[in-house]
């Protein structure tokens, strides 16, 4: 594996993306399952706060993860000098 500044950027912003997405499936998954026991209207205020959190975080990691996608051909660029080969690769692509 080739590592250079583009690849560990890669690197970093995926496990910061599983993270924030295992978080959030997670949380997202809890709230579901208490949003069906509410017993009053502060519980469901509570709820809605959490649910709105969630959205959040699935928006900031789409957002993180679009910002990633031109950096993922800024790597397969970077490779070409280090890899026979590798310009065909991004060519294809």
């Amino acid at each position: 594996m080739i590592l250079n500044v583009f690849s560990i950027t890669e690197i970093f912003l995926g496990f910061i993306t599983l993270g924030l997405m295992t978080w959030a499936g997670i949380h997202s998954l809890r709230l579901y399952l208490r949003w069906r026991k509410m017993t009053g209207p502060e519980e469901q205020a509570l709820l809605e706060d959490q649910s709105y959190l969630m959205l959040s975080v699935a928006v900031v990691v789409l957002v993180i993860r679009l910002i990633n996608w031109p950096l993922f051909y800024l790597t397969f660029q970077s490779f070409i000098p280090q890899v026979n080969g590798a310009m065909c690769i991004f060519g294809v692509t």
